[in-house]
């Protein structure tokens, strides 16, 4: 038996990333961004052959969004905050004006240090990642597959975790907006109730 672990990141949210930030601007930026809906999906993603009636997401709107205008109303949406986007906080830096790009550069890099303060660590991230890939190996064996939408750092680090865990990642090679990875691994089903040799 082989199953399946789709991941799906958001589309490409609805908010402006023109000019020049100051810290104050970059950090309501951030605020904004998690706030934000998504452009309007207009190619059809093909995501699964079998029908689906089951569908995971971030509790960010960007994520619930993205499933919603996938997969619509036919589904079960759940959304989890396990599977919500590392944070981010900008740091103060007075007198700079900088591209948004740079501000969430230096953020990240500053989290990944352990610099910033007053949001989940990195060490309290990678306990999340460990209980979100217990919890998707868990439904995966229950379901036979599972899906996922979230985020494009979150989605590569559950590849990273999961391949550890004997995944393959049979699809998928970048992590831009409504990029889809599929991760498979085979079970081997042993038959139930045999009679016990003699």
């Amino acid at each position: 038996m082989i199953q399946k672990v789709i991941l799906i990141r958001h589309a490409k949210p609805l908010i402006s990333r023109k000019g020049f930030f100051d810290y104050q601007k970059a950090q309501e930026f951030i605020v904004d961004y998690d706030e934000a809906g998504v452009e309007e999906i207009k190619e059809k993603i093909h995501v699964f052959d079998e029908e689906i009636s089951l569908v995971y997401c971030s509790t960010l709107n960007r994520a619930k969004a993205t499933a919603s205008a996938i997969f619509g109303s036919k589904v079960v949406l759940v959304e989890m905050e396990m599977f919500r986007e590392f944070e981010r906080r900008i740091p103060q830096i007075p007198l700079l004006f900088l591209p948004i790009g740079l501000w969430l550069l230096i953020a990240r890099v500053s989290w990944l240090l352990g610099i910033t303060k007053g949001v989940e660590s990195f060490k309290q991230a990678q306990k999340r990642l460990q209980t979100a890939v217990a919890f998707i190996e868990q439904k995966t064996r229950e379901n036979g597959s599972f899906i996922l939408v979230a985020h494009g750092l979150l989605n590569r680090s559950l590849i990273k975790k999961m391949a550890k865990k004997g995944w393959k990642r049979s699809s998928g090679n970048h992590f831009n907006y409504l990029s889809i990875h599929i991760l498979e691994k085979t079970v081997v089903d042993f038959p139930q109730n045999l009679p016990l040799s003699k």
